[in-house]
C-alpha cells in the first residue's frame, strides 16, 4: 500500500498504474472531499462533492460501476447536508422541500438514514419523510431526542403514534392501532401518552 499525491488528490493504492484512475478523475473533474482517493485493487472509494452539502460517495466499486453514478449535469446545492451512498443522487428538490431546522440524509439503495435535529431514523420511501417533516414541531413536543429506528407509518396520526409508542419501548407495529388521537390527547389503550 503505498500514497500517491498529485496536484489535486492523495491517492491510497496498492497499484502501480494509476493511468486509467487518473483518466477517469479528469474526465469527471472530480473534486474529492479532503482529495482523499483510494483505488485498491482496481476499485474506487471517495467522496465526491457535487455542490454545497451535496457529497456522492463512491464505496469500492470498480471504475465503469462508478461512472453511471457520476450526473451528467450539474447538481443544485442543498439546504440539508446529502451524502448519496453508491446510488446516483436524486430528489434533491424534494430534500429542499423539507422543513427542518437541522438534516443531515444519508441516501443507500434501500433506504435513507436520517439525523433530524438530534433524533435519528431510517425511512424506506419519500413520502414518509414529508409527512415526519410536517408533524416535526409536534414531536419535538412530545419526545426527546432518540433513535427511532425505521418508520413506516404513512399518515400524520399514525406516524404520531408510531414514534410516541417507540419513545415507551413499544416496537411492534400492530400496536398502532391501538393508539388515538382525540381532541388535544394522544391515548394509547386506555392511557394518555401525550396532551396539548
Amino acid at each position: 500500500m503505498k500514497k500517491v499525491i498529485t496536484k489535486n488528490y492523495v491517492i491510497t493504492t496498492n497499484s502501480d498504474d494509476l493511468s486509467q484512475l487518473l483518466s477517469f478523475l479528469e474526465k469527471y473533474k472530480i473534486r474529492a472531499y479532503n482529495y482523499k482517493v483510494r483505488y485498491i485493487s482496481d476499485k474506487i472509494s471517495t467522496r465526491i462533492v457535487l455542490s454545497e452539502n451535496v457529497i456522492l460517495s463512491i464505496e469500492n466499486l470498480p471504475l465503469d460501476e462508478a461512472e453511471k453514478l457520476i450526473p451528467k449535469e450539474e447538481i443544485h446545492s442543498s439546504s440539508y447536508y446529502l451524502e448519496f451512498h453508491n446510488v446516483p443522487p436524486s430528489n434533491i428538490n424534494f430534500f429542499n422541500s423539507l422543513s427542518f431546522t437541522e438534516a443531515e440524509f444519508h441516501v443507500f439503495f434501500s433506504n435513507i438514514l436520517c439525523k433530524i435535529e438530534g433524533f435519528r431514523c431510517k425511512v424506506k420511501e419519500l413520502e414518509v419523510l414529508q409527512i415526519l417533516s410536517q408533524i416535526f414541531p409536534v414531536v419535538k413536543r412530545m419526545v426527546k431526542p432518540f433513535n427511532m429506528n425505521f418508520l413506516v407509518s404513512k399518515d400524520r396520526e399514525s406516524l404520531i403514534c408510531e414514534i410516541l409508542l417507540k419513545s415507551i419501548g413499544v416496537r411492534n407495529m400492530s400496536e398502532i392501532n391501538n393508539c388515538r388521537i382525540t381532541g388535544n390527547k394522544v391515548m394509547y389503550k386506555d392511557s394518555i401518552l401525550f396532551q396539548w
